[in-house]
């Protein structure tokens, strides 16, 4: 994000984790924010199976977010879907 709009894009980003945390299937859905560069910010999730995923990315309010953040991003969003290995 661009500094000057960083605020902007935090309040988006809170929208968009406090309704996630509200879908059926959600274990976690948390923001983050690099400590060396407040305007990097990131989100670490967890669904309870792929439909529950899948639901979450046809969601209005993720559409509703990613429309208003758009302008702010220097890049678009990156994705990677893993899998724990950990006990």
């Amino acid at each position: 994000m661009r500094d000057a709009q960083s605020r902007q894009g935090s309040t988006a980003c809170s929208a968009i984790y406090r309704a996630s945390r509200l879908e059926e299937g959600c274990l976690y859905y948390d923001l983050y924010q690099k400590i060396d560069d407040p305007n990097t910010l990131y989100i670490i999730d967890d669904w309870a199976n792929q439909n529950a995923m899948d639901a979450h990315a046809k969601n209005p309010h993720v559409a509703k977010v990613m429309e208003e953040l758009g302008s702010l991003l220097v890049f678009g969003p990156s994705i990677s879907i893993s899998t724990r290995v950990s006990d």
